[in-house]
């Protein structure tokens, strides 16, 4: 696999409690552009810091970026924790910088992460 490229699909059999994507059992793998996405995000000046499965953490958890089944299609959300000014500015460059590479970045809303008991990270979407 090319390392460019996240692949997953989920094996739940109803749905990823974690995301709203419609993923399910007839859900298929899926080519994530993970470089193309990070090159984007570069120019602006902000860089990829985690990623894992559909998810792509963005400045220190500042943004979320969700992959969707379409790999065009981001989710874009914003950390509750910045300045909510700020954060829409800096969202605006990214929709529009998506757009311009042919992507469509949804802005889809807040999101907190906190640490559970046992050391993973808990996601909850506003």
């Amino acid at each position: 696999m090319n390392n460019d490229y996240l692949s997953s699909s989920c094996n739940s059999g109803g749905g990823c409690a974690a995301c709203s994507s419609g993923c399910g059992p007839s859900a298929f793998a899926t080519a994530r552009p993970l470089g193309e996405i990070t090159a984007i995000l570069a120019d602006l000046g902000l860089e990829v810091t985690y990623a894992y499965d559909d998810l792509v953490f963005v400045q220190h958890s500042a943004f979320l970026l969700q992959f969707t089944d379409k790999p065009k299609y981001l989710k874009l959300f914003t950390n509750t924790e910045c300045d909510q000014k700020e954060a829409n500015d800096v969202a605006c460059n990214m929709v529009l910088a998506f757009h311009k590479a042919g992507f469509i970045a949804h802005p889809s809303g807040k999101y907190t992460v906190s640490q559970n008991e046992d050391e993973t990270l808990n996601l909850a979407f506003a």
